[in-house]
């Protein structure tokens, strides 16, 4: 029988029975409600008695919250797969490898906004990051061709950096989708639009996220 320590996880939702929804039971989880809970997500194979979102909310604390038992395994494939294990999961369906493999956008929204809430600090330095790129990018490119220089170094600089923190966000988990996703949001952000409105909008149907990227900038391309 596998021993597991639970004594280091942020959110102890083990001994929580599928009925009851794991966000009511942690105050700061329950203040973001509707970032987790107020838009639709479909997964087939779920286990019997899951709500879809908190299935999601659940596996997310399982890979992704501050001293998860998780930590302790390097493969992020062998760290999904004993995260469906805790949770009943007897074998992986197609809607389980959408999750598993970041090709659910509602999954992926999911993530990053849990990212941004259990590793703020991060997430802080890569909405400075990116507003400083295009402040950047939208600055005059000089005439002088040391100045030009400079500021093509500075740039390469800045995505260097945006590249370090994703990484330290994501832990070893990541892959293109997933990162265009927190960078969307990020963008968003920093134009004003907050994670709630993004959540009401997901609700009526709206993915705010779904075509604003850093990357579409064709002269960051030349770098």
């Amino acid at each position: 029988m596998e021993i597991i320590d639970w004594s280091r996880i942020k959110y102890r939702i083990d001994g929580i029975p599928p009925t009851v929804a794991v966000i009511d039971r942690f105050p700061d989880l329950s203040a973001h409600r509707s970032q987790f809970m107020g838009y639709p997500i479909e997964i087939d194979g779920l286990p019997e008695g899951y709500d879809p979102c908190d299935f999601v909310l659940r596996y997310l604390i399982l890979t992704d919250a501050p001293g998860t038992p998780a930590d302790n395994i390097p493969d992020p494939a062998e760290k999904k797969a004993w995260a469906l294990k805790q949770l009943g999961v007897k074998s992986v369906s197609t809607g389980m490898l959408g999750v598993a493999t970041h090709k659910s956008p509602m999954f992926r929204i999911r993530r990053v906004l849990f990212l941004r809430l259990q590793y703020n600090e991060f997430y802080r330095v890569l909405k400075q990051l990116e507003a400083e790129l295009v402040a950047l990018e939208e600055s005059e490119i000089p005439s002088d061709e040391r100045e030009a220089k400079s500021r093509q170094d500075r740039m390469k600089g800045l995505m260097n950096n945006i590249v370090e923190v994703k990484n330290q966000l994501f832990r070893g988990d990541t892959s293109k989708l997933i990162e265009e996703t927190l960078m969307a949001l990020v963008v968003n952000e920093n134009l004003g639009l907050r994670p709630e409105e993004i959540a009401a909008q997901l609700a009526k149907g709206i993915d705010p996220l779904a075509e604003v990227s850093i990357l579409a900038d064709p002269e960051l391309d030349n770098l």
